[in-house]
């Protein structure tokens, strides 16, 4: 009896998490061909905003999320960024339940990726669908022209920010995090 409600329940669940990300529509011009693709990430497409970025705050980011991610794992439902200068590179996950961790190889490779379709140090995004999984790297000046309630990630991805809680956009959410207090 209490193995057929535990996997009910778990049959449930993964039910519920199918029906509540609905999958993203691929740009005609933004999809990768799949011959195009390297590496381990299943990219499903990445877009470019076209700002042109320093590379040493590109590469602080990167390292402040890949130190983090040395003792952390970004909960399921969440997005983990850090900000260097006038740029902030961030990785939300949109999985219900499955932390994801953040390695330095697989944030280089999505870096790569991005680069290689937006052009050296510009920013722009990479969506994997499979992994339920977005990667960006952005100007501050593109992060300030959004709309207070857009989230930073796909609809419906993230409800919290690791460090911060309930996702807001002001000064606050916007500093690293690389100090020992907001590692939550």
């Amino acid at each position: 009896m209490r193995l057929s409600i535990i996997t009910l329940f778990t049959a449930g669940l993964a039910l519920v998490s199918a029906l509540a990300i609905p999958p993203l529509e691929v740009p005609a011009n933004d999809t990768l061909a799949i011959s195009e693709q390297e590496g381990v990430i299943p990219i499903a497409f990445i877009k470019c905003t076209d700002y042109r970025l320093d590379p040493r705050n590109i590469n602080e980011a990167r390292r402040k999320l890949a130190n983090w991610g040395l003792r952390h794992k970004v909960p399921g439902k969440s997005v983990k960024k850090e900000r260097s200068g006038d740029m902030a590179w961030y990785v939300c996950n949109c999985k219900w339940l499955h932390k994801d961790g953040l390695a330095m190889t697989e944030l280089m490779e999505a870096e790569r990726a991005i680069f290689k379709e937006c052009g050296l140090w510009k920013s722009g995004w990479l969506y994997s669908h499979k992994w339920e999984k977005l990667y960006q790297i952005q100007s501050m000046d593109w992060i300030s022209k959004l709309p207070e309630t857009w989230n930073w990630c796909p609809h419906y991805c993230v409800f919290f920010e690791v460090g911060k809680g309930k996702l807001a956009i002001d000064d606050a959410t916007l500093n690293s995090t690389d100090s020992e207090e907001s590692y939550s």
